[in-house]
Protein backbone atom coordinates (compact mmCIF):
# COMPACT_ATOMS: atom_id res chain seq x y z
CA UNK A 1 0.00 0.00 0.00
CA UNK A 2 1.25 3.38 -0.67
CA UNK A 3 -0.22 6.67 0.63
CA UNK A 4 1.32 10.08 -0.88
CA UNK A 5 0.44 13.29 0.67
CA UNK A 6 1.97 17.12 1.40
CA UNK A 7 3.12 17.60 5.14
CA UNK A 8 4.26 20.64 6.94
CA UNK A 9 8.02 20.02 8.20
CA UNK A 10 7.98 21.58 11.09
CA UNK A 11 11.28 22.77 11.43
CA UNK A 12 10.90 24.54 8.36
CA UNK A 13 7.20 24.98 8.44
CA UNK A 14 7.51 24.48 4.41
CA UNK A 15 5.31 22.01 2.91
CA UNK A 16 7.04 18.73 1.63
CA UNK A 17 5.81 15.79 -0.22
CA UNK A 18 5.32 12.64 2.00
CA UNK A 19 5.50 9.17 0.50
CA UNK A 20 4.87 6.31 3.17
CA UNK A 21 4.74 2.67 1.79
CA UNK A 22 3.20 -0.08 3.91
CA UNK A 23 4.32 -4.06 3.52
CA UNK A 24 3.49 -7.23 4.64
CA UNK A 25 1.20 -7.83 7.88
CA UNK A 26 2.18 -9.63 10.89
CA UNK A 27 -0.73 -10.92 13.30
CA UNK A 28 -1.52 -11.89 16.67
CA UNK A 29 -4.69 -11.46 18.48
CA UNK A 30 -6.65 -10.68 15.39
CA UNK A 31 -4.91 -7.60 15.45
CA UNK A 32 -2.97 -7.05 11.98
CA UNK A 33 -0.12 -4.51 11.80
CA UNK A 34 1.96 -3.80 8.50
CA UNK A 35 5.22 -5.36 8.77
CA UNK A 36 7.41 -2.60 7.24
CA UNK A 37 6.97 0.93 7.13
CA UNK A 38 8.83 3.28 4.83
CA UNK A 39 8.22 6.94 5.20
CA UNK A 40 10.56 9.77 2.90
CA UNK A 41 10.34 13.34 2.38
CA UNK A 42 11.08 14.68 -0.59
CA UNK A 43 12.21 11.87 -2.05
CA UNK A 44 14.72 11.65 0.95
CA UNK A 45 14.36 8.42 3.77
CA UNK A 46 12.68 10.34 7.07
CA UNK A 47 11.68 6.48 8.87
CA UNK A 48 11.87 2.88 8.05
CA UNK A 49 10.67 0.39 10.45
CA UNK A 50 10.70 -3.58 10.24
CA UNK A 51 9.25 -5.74 12.51
CA UNK A 52 10.14 -9.05 13.25
CA UNK A 53 7.80 -10.44 15.93
CA UNK A 54 4.53 -8.90 17.10
CA UNK A 55 2.30 -10.02 19.82
CA UNK A 56 -0.42 -8.43 20.94
CA UNK A 57 -1.27 -8.27 24.75
CA UNK A 58 -4.65 -9.70 26.07
CA UNK A 59 -7.49 -7.78 26.21
CA UNK A 60 -6.84 -5.21 29.81
CA UNK A 61 -10.78 -4.34 30.94
CA UNK A 62 -10.23 -1.85 33.77
CA UNK A 63 -13.68 -2.14 35.94
CA UNK A 64 -12.95 1.68 36.96
CA UNK A 65 -13.87 2.47 33.23
CA UNK A 66 -16.90 0.59 33.54
CA UNK A 67 -20.68 2.12 33.78
CA UNK A 68 -22.00 2.60 37.26
CA UNK A 69 -24.97 0.12 38.35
Amino acid sequence: MRILTTVEDPGTKKDVVEDVRLAGAVESRGIRWPRAIAITWDGKPYFDLEISDFEALPRFTDPRLATPP
